[in-house]
């Protein structure tokens, strides 16, 4: 998100007072190499997410190896076990191999409600587990599409250098072209569609399979290239 918006800010501040096709002499602000290097940083953040996501992961699936066993009862079930067992033991006289029975299922009772009480907390912290991989699998999306963002605006910007215009100065055009004709457009080896770029200064993309001729340049280089 941050990448972003630098970009834009990039983008607004490239655009006044002087052009983007117009930056990168020394002294000036090379947004060209600016993208390059917060795509870098962006990349960098990709990896460290997806590592967090990877450490997450494996620590998740040690806390399913060593959840502790649930006892089938509640904690109102066995309260109530033991308030009887209490009863029984404070109300009767009772030798004393049966009053040690009775306390020894008492402890048996209350070392499971720990037990419960154990498998609530791991249960709760397995939950904390899989929204911290959740909320990072959010922010892999977003670092994900900044990247592609940015990408797609480096390219750009990199397209409008090699063809001598401003990235606000291209444009592109869809020319349909007859199947027989796309063969004489590209020419041996892509020598016609070269000239054809070299002498217009656009870039062209022939889609044999849709018959179409995509073009990208200036509007003067888009009508120059369209009348050839």
């Amino acid at each position: 998100i941050a990448a972003l918006g630098i970009y834009r800010q990039q983008l607004t501040m490239a655009s006044t007072p002087a052009d983007i096709g117009d930056l990168g002499p020394t002294g000036t602000f090379d947004l060209e190499l600016k993208l390059i290097q917060r795509l870098r940083e962006t990349n960098d953040e990709r990896m460290r997410t997806q590592a967090r996501i990877n450490a997450c992961t494996d620590h998740l699936q040690r806390m399913f190896s060593k959840t502790p066993k649930k006892p089938r009862d509640t904690v109102e079930q066995m309260d109530n076990k033991i308030a009887k067992l209490e009863y029984q033991r404070t109300t009767h006289s009772l030798p004393l191999s049966q009053e040690k029975d009775i306390l020894r299922q008492i402890d048996v009772i209350k070392k499971s409600k720990k037990t419960l009480e154990d498998y609530h907390v791991h249960e709760v912290a397995i939950q904390d587990k899989k929204n911290e991989i959740s909320d990072l699998r959010d922010s892999m999306r977003t670092v994900i599409a900044a990247i592609a963002e940015l990408e797609s605006a480096l390219s750009k910007v990199k397209l409008a250098k090699r063809l001598g215009c401003t990235t606000s100065e291209l444009k592109t055009c869809v020319v349909d072209c007859p199947a027989d004709k796309i063969g004489h457009i590209i020419g041996k080896n892509g020598s016609s569609l070269k000239q054809l770029e070299d002498r217009t200064g656009v870039q062209v993309d022939v889609d044999k399979v849709g018959s179409k001729i995509h073009l990208q340049g200036s509007a003067a280089a888009l009508h120059a290239a369209v009348m050839e």
